[in-house]
């Protein structure tokens, strides 16, 4: 369907527990298809008054209130298909004058109202396949609804199609589906269905095949056929005197051969389907009877050879339909092909059509599959050893090309008189000891000033900008070192950053404080961390339990101190004894 030009609300995948109470009011066109719906009251819908198209398929929908529809004047389509409705009931679809199509498939209705449908005037589809329908009387006013013309019931529980089941005179129905392994009796002792064109039937072995009169499916020229006995056959193809197009289905290749002869010799059919059956190859007798046909389709039948021959009855043929099968060639004597020869290019003037070597032009699947998943194979094998043995490295190469990267871009002038003294990296969850007993010494007692993000940062300015400019800004970065401060991913970008400048200006320009101890393995990604807690001393918050003046007396000499620049090494903190 065209949305142009409509007011259209698409509501799919969302988890929606009920149709939305937004929905604009003069909404056209709503599809909530795909969540999870359980009902629809009065209220959800009869508030859209202009709504044409209603798709709330594949949801979880158990009920509907009566009446639900009443105000849908102008509803043409109606899925309700793919959810767990068990019960039809007689005012659920009072209110859909102008509904053409409904589609009720894959539910599990089983108690439906006898005049549920009659509100339904000029209804022209009904799909109810798959469900759990055990007699068609039950839905016989589907039938005499006075502008029905296709009636889909696939896969239900009933057995039988039987006139006497039906209790109306006729029904203007012109397509009827019932494909279904369970139905094993088609009786017609009455002419119920005049207008009928289109019949598709799927069965085992019918019990009973009774229709008294040739009339009464005298208007059926389309026929389909899955899965039944020779003797259903040839029964169905008695009552079908005016049939002109026949398919077949899901029939071994030896059952499919038999079938073709006697359709083509018991009846005038001028249109031959054979699909979806392993017919392999075909003989120079599989079409012997069939010189009436005119068109022959065989896509999806498995294909893979050919008779020369076996197209040669074939005198009226005017369509062929070969696709989706394992062919290399067609036969020699099809549509006058032999006869053709080519006019391009050059090099094949010689030749006729039908003599191309269409393998040239084949795909080899299988080396492609091959050269696919020993690619995918060895890729997964690489990473994960690299995941295994590499991933602290090139995490640490990563954020130190990323801080360099950053420095090298903003080609920043070295300026002696830093606006801070300190720049404090730290994480969210250490704050409270970062306010309560950090600033107040250094900042209080010592008089430094420090930079921190949460009150020194530029608002609106890029994150890493800020701490690059902070970095650079201050003399030193004093690193408070937690577990959180190291399962973060800034934290991590701003050590990193400041392992550059360290690297670049071969300075002490780092300072390290742990507020708890922390195995060594938990410092795998900073390799210039463990590197410097291997051969240095650093402040240890822990430590300083019993000697908090001695911690801050070392905190702030390591502040006062700035390395020669020919000393490569960090700042020596001695440790508390």
């Amino acid at each position: 369907m065209e949305f142009s030009d409509t007011v259209a609300v698409i509501c799919q995948n969302g988890h929606l527990q009920e149709i939305p109470d937004d929905v604009p009011l003069n909404c056209e066109v709503l599809i909530v298809s795909v969540n999870n719906i359980t009902r629809i009251k009065r209220t959800d819908v009869n508030r859209f008054t202009q709504l044409s198209v209603l798709r709330a398929s594949r949801n979880h929908l158990s009920h509907i209130d009566d009446e639900a529809f009443v105000n849908s004047q102008k509803l043409k389509i109606l899925d309700l298909s793919h959810n767990k409705l068990t019960n039809l009931t007689e005012l659920m679809f009072v209110g859909l004058n102008q509904l053409i199509s409904l589609n009720l498939m894959a539910n599990h209705i089983s108690q439906i109202a006898s005049n549920v449908f009659q509100h339904l005037s000029i209804i022209d589809r009904v799909v109810l396949d798959s469900n759990d329908i055990e007699n068609l009387t039950e839905i016989a006013t589907i039938f005499t609804l006075p502008n029905i013309n296709s009636i889909s019931l696939n896969n239900n529980h009933f057995t039988s199609i039987n006139s006497d089941d039906l209790p109306f005179a006729s029904s203007n129905v012109t397509f009827l589906s019932a494909l279904s392994h369970r139905l094993n009796k088609f009786i017609l002792k009455r002419n119920i269905f005049p207008n009928l064109g289109s019949l598709k039937l799927k069965t085992g072995i019918f019990t009973e095949w009774r229709v008294d009169s040739d009339a009464y499916l005298s208007s059926v020229i389309d026929l389909y056929l899955n899965k039944l006995s020779l003797a259903s056959f040839s029964a169905i193809l008695n009552s079908t005197v005016s049939l002109q197009n026949l398919t077949l289905s899901g029939l071994d290749q030896q059952t499919m051969k038999l079938f073709t002869q006697v359709a083509c010799s018991t009846t005038s059919i001028t249109t031959l389907a054979l699909t979806f059956s392993p017919l392999h190859f075909t003989d120079d007798e599989f079409f012997t009877s069939c010189s009436q046909l005119h068109n022959l389709k065989m896509p999806s039948s498995f294909l893979s050879d050919m008779s020369d021959q076996s197209l040669k009855p074939l005198t009226q043929l005017r369509l062929l339909q070969l696709d989706v099968n394992n062919l290399v060639k067609v036969p020699v004597t099809v549509v006058g092909g032999a006869q053709y020869q080519c006019v391009s290019p050059l090099t094949q003037t010689l030749h006729r059509f039908l003599d191309f070597d269409i393998r040239q032009c084949s795909i080899n699947v299988e080396l492609i599959l091959f050269t696919s998943s020993f690619s995918v194979t060895l890729l997964t094998l690489i990473m994960a050893f690299i995941f295994h043995f590499l991933r602290f490295q090139l995490a640490y190469a990563y954020y130190l090309f990323l801080a360099h990267l950053y420095d090298t871009k903003k080609q920043r002038k070295r300026d002696p008189a830093h606006r801070y003294d300190a720049f404090v990296s730290y994480n969210v969850h250490d704050e409270e000891w970062v306010y309560r007993e950090l600033l107040p010494v250094l900042e209080g007692e010592q008089g430094w000033k420090l930079c921190l993000h949460h009150r020194d940062f530029q608002p609106g300015k890029p994150i890493v900008e800020n701490i690059t400019d902070a970095i650079y800004s201050s003399r030193k970065t004093l690193c408070v070192i937690s577990r959180h401060y190291l399962q973060s991913e800034w934290c991590s970008r701003e050590i990193q950053m400041a392992s550059v400048r360290l690297f670049d200006e071969h300075k002490d320009v780092l300072l390290l404080v742990f507020l708890e101890d922390l195995p060594p393995w938990h410092l795998s990604p900073y390799y210039q961390m463990r590197r410097l807690m291997k051969k240095r001393s650093y402040l240890s918050w822990p430590r300083a339990a019993q000697s908090k003046d001695l911690f801050w007396h070392k905190l702030r000499q390591a502040l006062e101190t700035d390395i020669n620049a020919d000393d490569q090494r960090h700042q020596i903190l001695q440790p508390q004894d």
